[in-house]
């Protein structure tokens, strides 16, 4: 782990502060600073999420904003910024593969599932069939 001066602290604080990061960063940045990453990560804060080739702080305040206590544990395991976006970034393709396979899940059931239609024309068949078995005329 790397030692600070206290010219980096201040410098590190006055580059949160210039960066406008509101309360929702105050986790992230005190667990990252215990892992030894005192800088925000990179970005603006007029950054857009659909960007192409979104900053730092925009995929981990994406993130921050839609998985909380995921993004938290995520930044626990990681030592730096391009670390825990990396982190995100993978853990967001898992979902995306996860979401996928239970609709590919959801569809395969929904193929054998039976309408109120097919039910009550089977039904009628099987009725028909039996009365045929058993000589009871229509």
């Amino acid at each position: 782990m790397r030692t600070y001066t206290r010219a980096d602290l201040d410098a590190a604080r006055t580059a949160w502060d210039d960066g406008h990061y509101g309360s929702e960063w105050a986790e992230v940045r005190r667990i990252m600073a215990a892992g030894g990453t005192i800088y925000p990560p990179s970005g603006d804060r007029y950054d857009e999420r659909d960007d192409p080739e979104p900053s730092q702080r925009v995929i981990v305040w994406r993130a921050l904003d839609y998985r909380l206590a995921s993004t938290l544990d995520l930044a626990r395991h990681s030592r730096s910024w391009p670390e825990l976006v990396g982190r995100i970034l993978l853990d967001e393709n898992r979902l995306r593969e996860d979401a996928t396979l239970r609709s590919r899940d959801d569809d395969w059931a929904r193929r054998d599932d039976v309408t109120h239609g097919e039910a009550v024309e089977t039904l009628a068949g099987i009725l028909r069939k039996l009365g045929d078995s058993v000589g009871v005329s229509r």
